[in-house]
């Protein structure tokens, strides 16, 4: 019963959200109608859940505090709702799930490089729209003989689908990249993204075809299931160029549930409505928490940086490929730990913004991060939902992607210091 209240808390929240930014009313109804739901499903969160939203937090309000104490102002509104906009796309996203359906359980899985071609490209694309999702569509598929996937096939599916990361506004490591890269243009990272998506797939491919697992069976791609990706993104350029005035993640916030919902078949339009809203979005509620505490502690780090004249001289003249390349890796040897790419992104986008660097630079860096990081780390939500979902030994998860990890980035410093 409380699982079903938080998520129509949650939606109400999301209704009220959309109303206030399209007529300019406040967003203080919806603000509160989350953090009430935080504090009623806290006792539901997992551990990790709870430790890293309630670490932040506190730290948010600490130097919050401490930086009320030294200049007599802080902005705890900003602090209480910087990422609303954040767990609003991310229920509005959920909705994409409602579309999915299952395989055909007589299709033929190609086999060797074209099998992990079409796996790539299948939690690549799909997987940039729908998220989480395909991960299980496409993992139940390969894995349905023996209910293990092999370290190889665990890793195409993990970088194919955080690879989304790179371009796509859909996926929540854009959305959040975006919301912390103030004056970012969406196109300009997109075009960076993009181009990264060559040496990820080559590689694979590369990797793929050196693989001890020469019989390497892939998932099938449907090219039914791209209609909806297509009309989405269609809809977002279309939604963009006729309201410019409106954000990307608010583009995507009202035009998710729609198209979601639209594709749905007729007569399971309310039922799947209903079961996204009492079903799957209380199950983000660990991701609501995290983000909105994540976001009391940006502002935190923030105001405090504002409080040192001459904090600026401690840092580098400029954001070199070198800055890029040591700041990209350290997230990603952080993430390692089971970290949260948001966490690291929370932390280092107060100190980017201070130095003043390219915010297009910016919001790169957070995505090939949140790319590389999710993908390889076998103590993320999707390292961790393959290895012990499908029993992949993490050692083994984490030797198929060491290598992947350090040419991807090499590849990233390079694109952003010719490109930015």
């Amino acid at each position: 019963m409380k699982k079903q209240v938080s998520g129509l808390l949650i939606f109400a929240s999301l209704l009220w959200y959309v109303l206030a930014m399209l007529m300019s009313l406040t967003v203080v109804p919806s603000v509160i109608l989350c953090w009430v739901t935080v504090i009623m499903m806290w006792p539901t969160l997992n551990r990790t859940s709870k430790t890293q939203s309630l670490t932040l937090f506190v730290i948010g309000v600490v130097l919050l505090a401490i930086s009320l104490h030294m200049s007599g102002y802080i902005d705890w509104w900003q602090a209480v709702h910087v990422n609303l906009p954040l767990v609003m796309m991310f229920a509005s996203i959920t909705f994409l799930t409602a579309n999915q359906s299952p395989t055909k359980k007589k299709q033929v899985l190609p086999k060797g490089k074209l099998g992990a071609l079409s796996t790539l490209a299948t939690c690549h694309i799909i997987g940039g729209v729908i998220n989480l999702s395909i991960l299980f569509i496409v993992a139940d598929k390969l894995s349905e003989k023996t209910r293990k996937l092999t370290p190889t096939q665990a890793s195409i599916m993990s970088r194919g689908f955080c690879g989304a990361a790179l371009w796509s506004p859909f996926f929540m490591g854009g959305a959040v990249a975006l919301n912390y890269s103030p004056g970012a243009q969406i196109g300009k990272y997109i075009v960076a993204g993009l181009l990264m998506l060559i040496p990820m797939t080559l590689y694979t491919l590369f990797d793929t075809a050196r693989s001890k697992h020469q019989s390497f069976e892939g998932y099938p791609l449907n090219w039914n299931s791209l209609i909806l990706p297509l009309f989405l993104s269609i809809s977002v350029m279309i939604g963009h160029y006729l309201f410019p005035h409106l954000s990307t993640i608010l583009l995507i916030t009202i035009i998710a549930p729609i198209g979601a919902i639209l594709f749905v078949p007729i007569g399971q339009k309310n039922e799947k409505s209903v079961e996204v809203v009492k079903e799957k979005i209380p199950r983000m509620s660990g991701q609501f928490a995290l983000f909105m505490a994540a976001g009391v502690f940006s502002i935190g780090i923030s105001s405090m940086l504002h409080q040192f004249t001459g904090f600026d001289q401690l840092l580098p003249e400029q954001f070199s490929m070198t800055g890029f390349l040591l700041v990209g890796v350290s997230m990603t040897l952080v993430s390692i730990l089971g970290v949260h790419p948001i966490i690291t992104i929370s932390i280092i986008s107060p100190f980017l913004q201070f130095m003043k660097v390219n915010p297009n630079e910016m919001v790169f860096l957070f995505v090939t991060s949140w790319a590389i990081s999710t993908a390889i780390s076998p103590l993320s939500s999707v390292g961790m939902m393959l290895t012990d979902h499908y029993h992949v030994p993490k050692f083994k998860y984490m030797k198929e992607q060491w290598l992947y990890a350090a040419i991807m980035w090499l590849l990233a410093a390079l694109l952003a210091t010719a490109y930015f």
